[in-house]
């Protein structure tokens, strides 16, 4: 018994073994051969500028209020940077903003304003359509603009002529970390 085990064990050691390829008198001959590739490492993301939230409300009845404030919370950043927050190009249709109605082809011109300080006392400035606009900056420990920080937006209703129903329109924004 000890005999057939031994032989058998021999026998499974000698399989494990790599075969060798032994040519006489051949001309050709082939290896196979195999690689493994492990999965690519991601690419190293960027060292964080810092850690901040940044509160703009989702929703606005323009019905009930026609501003809102962009406020932050936990900025933690180093004293060289700040985080801007803008009002992307893409918010406009051409020069213009514009409510749509769901249901028509009907829509409402609106202006875009932001204020010139933080509580919105001073008089405003117009957003662009020409470019990104910055609405709000903030720096280590702010939660309230440093300029700006209010974001007001103006319906241009002239007349009874508009269809009824309900009338929506985005105001797409970027944050980013920026030095200064």
């Amino acid at each position: 018994m000890k005999r057939a085990l031994l032989l058998f064990l021999v026998a499974i050691m000698l399989a494990a073994l790599p075969a060798a390829s032994y040519a006489a008198n051949e001309t050709e001959m082939n290896t196979v051969l195999t690689y493994t590739v492990g999965e690519p490492a991601a690419p190293s993301e960027p060292e964080p500028s810092g850690t901040y939230t940044i509160i703009i409300p989702s929703t606005i009845n323009l019905n009930d209020r026609t501003d809102f404030a962009i406020q932050a919370e936990n900025v933690s950043l180093a004293d060289s940077k700040k985080v801007v927050v803008v009002v992307e190009a893409r918010t406009f249709t051409g020069d213009d903003f514009y409510l749509y109605n769901d249901g028509t082809d009907a829509r409402i011109q609106c202006y875009l304003y932001h204020s010139q300080n933080p509580w919105g006392t001073e008089p405003y400035a117009q957003i662009s359509a020409a470019g990104d606009s910055t609405v709000a900056e903030f720096k280590n420990g702010d939660t309230v603009s440093r300029i700006f920080g209010r974001v007001f937006v103006i319906p241009m209703i002239f007349g009874n002529d508009l269809a009824p129903g309900a009338y929506s329109g985005t105001i797409y924004f970027k944050i980013s970390v920026k030095d200064g």
